[in-house]
């Protein structure tokens, strides 16, 4: 698919598309900040911008020499782990497609996606929780999918792809994909709660318009240091978390498994300076700083969306020194509202916030009919 273009030359005219891509910004990072921490997750891991790029590069040259090429779509069911933002990279190098996928997806989610996709590559881990992906990848590639490259991030009960250690030994592809900033960059499919989970295309700049317009409203960039429970296998964590945090060269702290008590100790140590994630991540983490009563003096901000926010809870973090922002989007269009820092506390639990800038918004009457500012 392709953009309209009346709606493409609106939003051009209007600044809100541009020519830039995910992975020319974070190229940009690399080249202007190489020592700058990139990406941290729960198990001490820590890449450097120049060593994202690195990696990225010879991952990328793994992919290509596997078929991989500009306008392909590469399926990575991967945890929040920063070998997995390796990989989101190197396939946007190549001006190819990610579709990030959640660790959850069992084996008929994973085949309706590679199929639907008619993806060019899995990328999975070895094992991770209670599940056995290697396991999970040999009944795939022997239900009509043999020859997919796999490439196996840790290791499983089967000897299923490629390690990543090998395909990180690969000749490097140094020069990054010069690509349209209207290509495709994204396949992130919603939930499934009415149907069958549908895959929505995202290009480079239906991606950072959103991304930007929430960096100016939060007021984020190189400094800060974002914290990502939420799985960025899916929308918030790949686009908050990935997509905006890597294109303003800040930082991104993972963490793979979630607890209240881990959460609160990695943004302390991790000296985060905001986060998102729905209400049962807020409330433990309440929990968690209730119990050790240390608190989290960085955090400016706990963006919090995807399920309702109860005003006991807000009131209850407020207290524990967490400023919380609702927010309002969708995988088809995110980020739409949010509660601005400059508004009252009381709004993250009132209402979901204000449409970002340049965010297109109609309020409407239980027939559909249009109805008047202040209603």
């Amino acid at each position: 698919p392709e953009p309209d273009p009346v709606r493409a030359r609106t939003y051009r005219a209007a600044g809100h598309w541009r020519d830039d891509t995910i992975h020319g910004l974070v190229a940009a990072s690399a080249r202007d900040h190489p020592d700058k921490s990139a990406v941290r997750d729960a198990s001490g891991a820590s890449l450097t911008y120049r060593e994202l790029a690195t990696r990225s590069a010879a991952l990328s040259g793994f992919l290509a020499g596997n078929g991989v090429g500009r306008g392909d779509i590469v399926t990575a069911c991967l945890p929040n782990r920063a070998d997995s933002v390796v990989a989101f990279l190197a396939v946007l190098r190549l001006g190819a497609v990610v579709n990030p996928v959640p660790t959850t997806y069992g084996r008929a989610d994973l085949a309706f996606v590679l199929d639907k996709c008619a993806s060019k590559a899995l990328l999975i881990p070895g094992r991770f929780r209670s599940v056995d992906f290697t396991a999970v990848a040999e009944t795939l590639l022997a239900d009509g999918r043999d020859g997919l490259p796999v490439v196996r991030f840790g290791q499983g009960g089967k000897c299923i792809g490629t390690p990543l250690a090998e395909a990180l030994a690969h000749p490097p592809v140094d020069e990054v994909a010069a690509v349209s900033a209207d290509a495709p960059a994204a396949v992130l499919f919603t939930s499934g709660t009415e149907s069958r989970p549908k895959g929505a295309v995202h290009t480079h700049n239906t991606i950072l318009f959103g991304e930007r317009a929430m960096a100016a409203a939060l007021q984020v960039g190189p400094g800060d240091t974002a914290f990502m429970a939420s799985p960025i296998s899916h929308a918030t964590g790949f686009l908050h978390g990935f997509a905006m945090t890597l294109t303003t060269g800040g930082t991104l702290s993972l963490l793979d498994i979630f607890s209240g008590d881990a959460a609160a100790r990695q943004m302390r140590e991790h000296r985060c300076t905001w986060t998102m994630g729905a209400t049962p991540f807020l409330s433990d983490i309440a929990d968690a700083l209730s119990a050790d009563g240390r608190g989290l003096p960085d955090l400016r901000y706990f963006l919090c969306g995807g399920a309702p926010v109860p005003e006991p809870l807000v009131r209850r973090a407020t207290a524990l020194g967490l400023r919380v922002l609702s927010i309002y989007g969708s995988t088809e269009s995110p980020p739409h509202t949010i509660v601005h820092p400059s508004d009252p506390v009381e709004n993250a639990w009132t209402s979901d916030g204000r449409p970002l800038a340049g965010i297109e918004t109609e309020v409407v009457s239980g027939a559909r009919e249009p109805l008047p500012d202040g209603e």
